[in-house]
């Protein structure tokens, strides 16, 4: 909230009314006494990136990390997306990417390029079974990325779209190029008539 007042230069009055709340369920939220509804979040993340204070990539990734199960909403999002993954890239187990940092260049001593790895199918059921994946969906993605040694902070270093297109290419390595499909099955249009 500060920063999109800063941002903004609006009133608190204002930014209540943008958000459709009185003046002092802000100052609760921001005092800490209160929390904004899923709807009243939804219009924040809206405002921020209205504002510029968020990217939309980013406010993507906070609505999936407030839902119930964040690698749900990060498998569900992109179901048509085209991959960059071909069958000699499955073959071979692993992708090279091409790196799109925040800052415009690779920090000094980090890498232009990034391998991904396809994972281990054990390795995919340690993460995925018994809520591993809910309760840290990162897991999955730092599975497939062992160039990560030395540098856990090189994916925070990314910018989200190229953050989301190392995960979607860890996905297709892991799962299969039709995995999209499998979540989104055609649903049978015909109707059965019950006699």
């Amino acid at each position: 909230m500060e920063r999109l007042r800063a941002a903004t230069g609006k009133t608190w009055d204002a930014l209540a009314a943008d958000l459709g709340l009185k003046r002092a369920m802000v100052f609760h939220v921001v005092a800490g006494r209160r929390g904004f509804s899923e709807r009243t979040m939804q219009r924040l993340l809206e405002c921020e990136v209205a504002a510029g204070v968020r990217s939309e990539a980013s406010a993507m990734i906070e609505q999936g990390v407030r839902g119930d199960n964040p690698m749900a909403a990060l498998l569900g999002r992109g179901g048509s997306a085209q991959s960059e993954v071909n069958i000699e890239d499955i073959d071979a187990g692993s992708k090279a990417v091409a790196l799109e940092y925040r800052r415009g260049s690779p920090p000094p001593n980090y890498p232009t390029k990034l391998t991904v790895t396809s994972v281990r199918n054990s390795t995919v059921w340690g993460i995925i079974g018994g809520k591993g994946a809910s309760e840290d969906p990162s897991r999955f993605l730092a599975a497939c990325l062992a160039d990560l040694k030395g540098k856990p902070d090189l994916l925070e270093r990314l910018t989200p779209p190229c953050y989301a297109r190392i995960l979607d290419i860890a996905l297709d390595l892991t799962f299969g190029l039709n995995w999209r499909a499998k979540l989104r099955p055609e649903k049978n249009t015909t109707k059965s008539n019950p006699k």
